[in-house]
């Protein structure tokens, strides 16, 4: 591959096609042709190449591999596994192979089958680091953390450099309540930083001024904006960066003395911290975890606006609902709930039920629910609020809802998945952030009926008694 190596891509291509038409019946050369291609994004002609090496020689694993991964990067998950196991039956010891396996079977949520797949590689190449982090992250997605911390530890000690291993080697630990371990590791997750500003190590804020930049999603910004009280409490000037989404809402936060759209010029400032790295900076315990809520408000003219606008029966109890998180978020089909399994809800009685979820303001009729049309959109995070703010309670999956509800210190019910995510921890129906929040978690995969048939009951509970108590 001399072309290649020195960089003329193009020329090597031509250099294979050439190849290929004088000698069509030399699998090796489709192959390397189909690498090429793949290496210039050529998707289709890659394709085609590794197919014409396979239909030469059916017995190439290297070919299929290579076109199971093509196929795999291009959404094609399901024709790239027969592509990896007939690869396996011609080389039972391809490393590659069965790892790439293992990570088509994973996106597919085929768990055990995946694990099978890591374990086998680490079998045949214990010092893989790629296989240490994924069969950990399998076996953590099945609910045995405890069991996926060694191989974390090791996917870390093989490939120190690589932040991602540590990041979840560091979410493992929070989710056991580790968080000393647990804030430093997940310190290690990458953010832009400020040009020519130092980041804040926990040293004296006295009359300095300090930038807080939001990262990850709306529900993250929610959560942890509650640390900018304890950096005003030390002195510091307090400015925080967030998406435009947030800002009518986040200026109500206690501690924030300026705030700014993300899109907007950063300021001057002495230092600046990503929002989530305060903890671990804070040291954070269990037991420090700044769980006083409400941290954030709202408008009351905007608040008392929605109560009129919905004219709910004074007599029913109010519940708004989000049922599904962002379609972007990695975890979303495991978090998000069909709206059809809401219908178990639907025989509650004397409730009124107002959707949450942004862009469904009637509703969904799949979910059979009566949803109290919200007549409008809601167009920001403070509107939002100043509808929650006049519910009764809040039903949210693990999304910004249920981060909202608890920041405003409403009541909130959080359905969870049976591998939660780290702030979640285990085996609590509790959570340590928010005190007016109880935890529904699935006791198996995928059990969302379970769930919703306990939420039900207790719903229904909490109707009766309200009918019997004066209503607000």
């Amino acid at each position: 591959m001399t072309f290649h190596q020195a960089g003329r891509d193009r020329e090597s291509v031509e250099a294979l096609r050439h190849a290929v038409r004088l000698q069509p019946a030399v699998a090796e050369l489709w192959c390397d042709l189909g690498i090429m291609l793949a290496h210039l994004e050529a998707w289709d002609e890659a394709e085609d190449a590794y197919r014409r090496a396979v239909q030469v020689r059916s017995d190439f694993p290297e070919a299929l591999n290579n076109l199971g991964n093509l196929l795999r990067r291009r959404g094609c998950v399901s024709e790239a596994i027969p592509c990896y196991q007939s690869a396996l039956r011609h080389r039972a010891d391809f490393v590659e192979a069965h790892y790439n396996l293992g990570l088509a079977l994973q996106s597919f949520d085929h768990l055990e089958e995946a694990q099978s797949c890591y374990a086998t590689v680490l079998g045949l190449n214990p010092r893989l680091a790629a296989a240490q982090n994924n069969l950990a992250n399998t076996l953590q997605s099945l609910g045995a953390v405890s069991q996926a911390m060694p191989y974390y530890h090791r996917a870390v000690e093989l490939a120190g450099a690589n932040t991602d291993f540590r990041v979840n080697l560091g979410m493992a630990q929070l989710l056991l309540g580790q968080f000393g371990e647990g804030w430093r590791n997940y310190s290690a997750r990458g953010a832009d930083r400020v040009p020519g500003v130092a980041l804040w190590d926990g040293s004296p804020l006295q009359g300095r001024r300090i930038l807080l930049r939001a990262e990850q999603g709306f529900g993250d910004t929610i959560q942890f904006i509650r640390y900018g009280g304890m950096l005003k409490q030390r002195g510091g000037f307090v400015l925080l960066s967030c998406p435009p989404a947030l800002t009518r809402l986040l200026a109500t936060a206690q501690g924030i003395d300026h705030l700014l759209p993300e899109d907007r010029e950063l300021p001057a400032c002495d230092f600046w911290a990503p929002l989530l790295h305060l903890p671990g900076i804070l040291q954070t315990r269990l037991e420090t975890i700044p769980a006083h809520t409400p941290y954030l408000s709202v408008d009351p003219e905007l608040a008392r606006q929605w109560v009129e606008s919905l004219r709910l029966p004074a007599s029913h109890l109010k519940v708004g609902i989000a049922w599904r998180g962002s379609p972007a978020h990695h975890n979303d089909g495991n978090r998000s709930i069909a709206p059809a399994e809401l219908a178990a809800l639907a025989e509650v009685p004397d409730t009124s039920f107002v959707s949450l979820q942004p862009g469904c303001p009637g509703g969904c009729p799949e979910s059979r629910l009566p949803f109290v049309p919200l007549g409008r959109e809601l167009t920001d995070f403070a509107d939002t609020a100043a509808l929650v703010i006049g519910l009764d309670l809040v039903i949210s999956v693990d999304t910004s809802v249920a981060h909202l509800a608890g920041a405003l210190a409403r009541p909130v019910w959080t359905l969870l998945p049976f591998a939660p995510d780290w702030r979640w921890m285990r085996e609590r129906a509790d959570s340590p952030w928010y005190p007016t929040m109880k935890l529904f978690r699935q006791s198996r995969r995928k059990d969302w009926p379970g769930v919703l048939a306990r939420l039900r009951e207790e719903l229904s509970a909490l109707a009766r008694t309200s009918r019997s108590e004066p209503r607000r």
